[in-house]
């Protein structure tokens, strides 16, 4: 009998989550039946990988879960059918018990899972989609095996009291699921600290497709006399640190270098980091390109020599987890050149190429140095292809997701 994975996200699809869509393309290839639970089913163009998605039908194999009719006639029509049934009765009756309060809309939720109650593996991605699933496998009436895979902001937190939140939040959860993955030992840390058991714990990062991240050009090379295209890719946020990007570029202008900076992501910072452009006179140099779609992401990494990954932490305590863009780009022949911050120096292939946080004299002083040697550029290429090849295949990741819950 065929294996089934059903995928929970609470919204699907999301620009900036390629992963998922890789993740379920990936077990569809390997056989197994397939199904995505969300929330919020987004319009397909919401992602830059609508190919991808379109080839494989992922829209028609995703479901929204249904809430409650707003017509009083319909919803009491619907709860006393559901209401006979003796098996959704049963476990209606066992949630409101455990729940301590009786809520109709649990049976509603029941009715939703019940064809989804038997799948081998519900795999849901952001830990805090797992609530209601998890409830439901308490009760008995989920058989499934859970797997629960944090991704960053579901274990961050800003102080004490978040924290302790956060700890309520998953305590009761965490006994439900069968395993839990993070895409890196810094997010791992992270959730020990939320009092998950580590026992359940395993270390998965997130894979990209190789076969589609894949330079035309065997070998990447950069001329001192001709232009350097350098590349950063994330939304337009605090966090992603562009405004030191920006200010690196100044410092090699300034030193005579010929420089092109492309940023592609949108974002609340558009308005600062434009500004911060014009003020420092590099228009010339730095495009903020906006969002883009999968295609455009290659042509633009098949166009550029260095891939700038400047992620810090934030005001608010946040930090890069893992970064998949930089598998991306090292699979294309980047070399990856940023800060040490967060997950950032697990995923690079170099980690000399990386300083402390905001300290653009020290990266400039670097890049400096590269980009005097075409040589070094030529082999630091090379090996970052072969590195991201030997870790981020989607194979490899799906079968390390669900090996040993079947």
């Amino acid at each position: 009998m065929k294996k089934s994975i059903v995928f929970i996200v609470y919204k699907f699809p999301v620009l900036s989550e390629t992963f998922i869509v890789s993740n379920i393309v990936e077990a569809i290839k390997q056989g197994y039946k397939v199904n995505v639970i969300t929330n919020v089913k987004n319009k397909i163009t919401s992602s830059s990988q609508v190919n991808l998605i379109e080839d494989f039908g992922i829209m028609e194999l995703t479901s929204e879960i249904v809430s409650m009719p707003e017509s009083r006639l319909k919803k009491t029509i619907k709860t006393v059918a559901y209401a006979c049934h003796p098996i959704l009765l049963f476990y209606f009756i066992k949630c409101s018990l455990l729940q301590s309060r009786v809520s109709i809309k649990y049976l509603f939720v029941l009715k939703f899972y019940y064809k989804y109650r038997k799948a081998s593996i519900l795999n849901v991605h952001f830990a805090n989609a797992s609530k209601q699933v998890s409830l439901l496998k308490k009760v008995g009436f989920i058989k499934s095996k859970l797997l629960v895979t944090f991704h960053g902001f579901d274990a961050h937190y800003q102080n004490e009291t978040e924290k302790k939140q956060k700890i309520k939040e998953y305590k009761d959860l965490y006994e439900m699921w069968d395993k839990i993955t993070t895409n890196s030992v810094y997010l791992k840390n992270q959730v020990i600290k939320l009092n998950c058991p580590e026992h359940k714990m395993a270390i998965v990062p997130m894979a990209i497709d190789l076969n589609f991240y894949k330079p035309k050009n065997s070998h990447k090379r950069i001329d001192k006399e001709k232009t350097i295209h350098l590349l950063s890719i994330g939304r337009l946020i605090e966090f992603k640190g562009h405004e030191y990007g920006i200010r690196l570029i100044k410092n090699l202008v300034d030193k005579g270098f010929n420089i092109k900076y492309t940023i592609i992501g949108d974002g609340s910072l558009y308005v600062y980091l434009n500004d911060l452009i014009k003020r420092l006179n590099l228009t010339k140099y730095i495009e903020l390109r906006g969002r883009a779609t999968q295609d455009e992401i290659y042509n633009a990494l098949e166009a550029s020599h260095i891939f700038l990954m400047t992620s810090i932490e934030d005001s608010q305590g946040r930090s890069e987890t893992q970064g998949v863009v930089m598998a991306e780009a090292q699979a294309m022949g980047l070399p990856v050149f940023g800060f040490k911050s967060g997950g950032v120096p697990e995923n690079v292939a170099n980690i000399k190429n990386l300083v402390a946080e905001k300290n653009i004299n020290e990266l400039q002083d670097i890049l400096i140095r590269l980009l005097k040697n075409p040589q070094v550029y030529l082999e630091m290429s090379k090996n970052a292809k072969v590195w991201a090849h030997k870790r981020y295949g989607v194979s490899t990741m799906v079968n390390n997701y669900y090996k040993d819950l079947l």
